[in-house]
């Protein structure tokens, strides 16, 4: 997917996709309303950090929200994490997902933080690619699994995380 018209119908789609899980629960793909362009500016002038142009497009349409249990923080509720991460999931753990902050203040690849001793992966080069991995992995495995499942549960498996060491 290379262009926003592409993601929009790609995002749309999945409204109306449900998915269960083990204990049969419904999870969804809701997300939260977009903020106006004036907002994502201000945050942006406030936090001196430049947004990447396919982030600031998702959080002017939707600004966080649920993709079938795996949460995207809102904007204006991502943290800065070891002073160079900008946090845009938690795992729950203390690990989490976030932007890269370059030493230029402009937002780099999506990465992987282990809370336990500070290092951090590249997961993916951008937002949107992090995005259409973790929904496409939710979609086909029912679950997007965490780094330190594939050492203990899922060694075999091929995922979005599969290539983060985690001990």
């Amino acid at each position: 997917m290379s262009d926003w018209a592409e993601y929009q119908e790609f995002l749309n789609h999945l409204f109306a996709t449900k998915l269960s899980n083990a204990d049969g629960h419904i999870r969804k793909f809701q997300m939260n309303s977009g903020l106006d362009e004036t907002v994502i500016s201000n945050w942006e002038i406030v936090n001196q950090v430049g947004l990447p142009e396919d982030y600031r497009r998702f959080v002017s349409q939707w600004n966080g929200g649920s993709l079938f249990g795996l949460e995207i923080v809102p904007l204006e509720q991502s943290l800065y994490e070891y002073e160079r991460i900008l946090a845009i999931h938690n795992w729950g753990n203390g690990d989490f997902d976030g932007f890269e902050i370059l030493s230029e203040n402009k937002v780099g690849q999506i990465v992987f933080a282990n809370h336990e001793n500070g290092l951090t992966f590249p997961v993916r080069v951008s937002f949107y690619d992090w995005l259409r991995d973790v929904i496409e992995e939710m979609l086909k495995q029912n679950v997007v699994y965490h780094p330190m499942d594939y050492s203990i549960s899922k060694p075999n498996y091929q995922g979005i995380y599969s290539h983060i060491p985690y001990a």
